[in-house]
This record gives structure tokens, C-alpha cells and sequence, in this order.
């Protein structure tokens, strides 16, 4: 018998999506009544699950970054060398900013949207990171390696700001993505190896279609 979904829960889910949806719309005013309107639910009903709009665009950030790393987790794991997933995962993460609506109100919660990634990719990264270093799939990857990118991660979170705003102007995900990586590279590997990485990444990852 399939479980009975709470109608407290229905309504919440309602009014995130309903906020999502005038997201995507774009030149929407949103706002607590411009929410329960497009959720067809009461003014207070918003007010039994956030304290404020600022809690309900945390939680939005929270649920997109949640889509996304079910999905490259599910994805990824075909791949077999534990840090070309990595390699392939920040392509991912990049290109869940394409839209354009979903551009301009991720510019305006840039705490937000750091905070979020970093819950939510620092275990994934570190076990790839963890399993490369066992199994040795690339073998110039080391334990000074892994400790180097433990060093600069926290960086790299601000520079999606610049990415989105590229993708925005129209610049071709596959394009910023190799740049980015040309310009950073996160593991300190040997040039050739990263660029290889790099490319093989591309490769892989431009076959998939990212939840929307």
C-alpha cells in the first residue's frame, strides 16, 4: 500500500515550486502573495513552513543542488576512474546555471548558493577523491594532490559567478568549461594529465541531459 503523502507536505511543495516557476517566468515580482497566488494556496499557509523569503530561496538553492547531485551521482558512478568523475562533475555543476531566470536570481543569493554547494559536493568529492587514491587510476595523483585540492576548493565556489554570467552572454558550456579548467587546476596535476582529464571529461559529460 503506497504511503498517504501528508497535505501539510503537498502544500509545501506547492509553494516551492510555485516560487520556481516564477523563477523560470523571469520579470516576476516575487514575493510571499505572488507565491501563494501561483500555488493557489492561503497568504498564511506560507508562514507555518518559512519565517521569510530569504528561507524559502535557501531551500530552493538547497532542492535544485539536491536534483542535480542525485542525478551526477547516479551518472558518474558509470564512469570508471573515480577522478575523471570529479573531472565530469564540474562540468555538471556548471551547466545547472544555464537558464537565464535561474542566472539572475542566483546572482542575487551568491551566500546561498556557496553554502549549498559546498554541503552537498564536499562528501561526494572526497570519497571519488578517496577511491582514486586506492585504486590508483591515475597514478600521479597523490595524497599531496588530494590535500592541495582540500586547500583551494572554498575558492573555486566564487568564480561560478563569473561562470553563470558567461553562460548568460551566450558562451558555450563546453567552452567555459575547458577555459575554467585551463586556468584552475584543482589538483595540481601535471598539465598534460590535467588537460587529458579535461578533455575526456567534455566528452563524456556533453552526452547527458541535465535535469531542468
Amino acid at each position: 500500500m503506497a504511503k498517504k503523502i501528508k497535505k501539510s507536505d503537498l502544500t509545501k511543495a506547492r509553494l516551492m515550486q510555485a516560487m520556481w516557476e516564477l523563477i523560470l517566468e523571469g520579470d516576476k515580482v516575487i514575493s510571499v502573495k505572488t507565491i501563494t497566488d501561483k500555488a493557489e494556496t492561503a497568504y498564511g499557509s506560507f508562514y507555518r513552513y518559512y519565517k521569510n523569503l530569504d528561507q524559502v530561496h535557501k531551500e530552493l538553492i538547497e532542492h535544485r543542488a539536491t536534483i542535480l547531485a542525485e542525478f551526477a551521482e547516479t551518472e558518474l558512478l558509470n564512469i570508471e576512474s573515480p577522478l575523471l568523475r570529479l573531472y565530469v562533475g564540474y562540468y555538471f555543476a556548471m551547466g545547472i546555471f544555464q537558464q537565464e531566470n535561474v542566472y539572475q536570481w542566483l546572482r542575487q543569493h551568491p551566500n546561498f548558493m556557496n553554502q549549498t554547494w559546498a554541503n552537498f559536493t564536499h562528501a561526494t568529492a572526497e570519497a571519488f577523491l578517496k577511491e582514486s587514491l586506492e585504486v590508483k587510476d591515475v597514478p600521479e595523483f597523490t595524497q599531496e594532490n588530494y590535500e592541495h585540492y582540500l586547500r583551494v576548493r572554498e575558492y573555486i565556489y566564487w568564480t561560478y559567478q563569473h561562470i553563470i554570467r558567461q553562460l548568460n552572454e551566450g558562451k558555450k558550456l563546453d567552452v567555459i568549461y575547458l577555459e575554467f579548467m585551463d586556468a584552475v587546476n584543482l589538483f595540481n596535476l601535471p598539465p598534460q594529465i590535467h588537460q587529458k582529464l579535461t578533455k575526456e571529461a567534455v566528452t563524456l559529460a556533453v552526452k547527458y541531459t541535465l535535469p531542468t
